[in-house]
């Protein structure tokens, strides 16, 4: 099988794994945390994420690759500790 074909497949792969996940973690926090859904931001642009490999000069996992294309990380505020 070309080489091509195969990144294709395990990319179609990796996409429908991230969607799956993130479609749990989603419902998970809607019955448990509805309000930290809104910490978790739009897709990443492909060329951002592109970008970011060319800067740490890596290649990304195509499953992390998907994941950023849902959701871009986190927006995840850490309280202030009192002192």
């Amino acid at each position: 099988m070309p080489k091509l074909r195969v990144v294709a497949i395990c990319r179609t792969y990796a996409d429908e794994g991230a969607a799956r996940a993130w479609a749990r973690i989603e419902a998970a926090l809607n019955r448990i945390l509805p309000a930290s859904l809104r910490q978790i931001p739009a897709p990443a642009e492909v060329r951002a994420i592109d970008a970011m490999e060319a800067a740490l000069a890596v290649v990304l996992p195509p499953d992390f690759r998907a994941s950023l294309r849902i959701h871009n990380g986190t927006k995840w505020v850490t309280p202030a500790r009192s002192a």
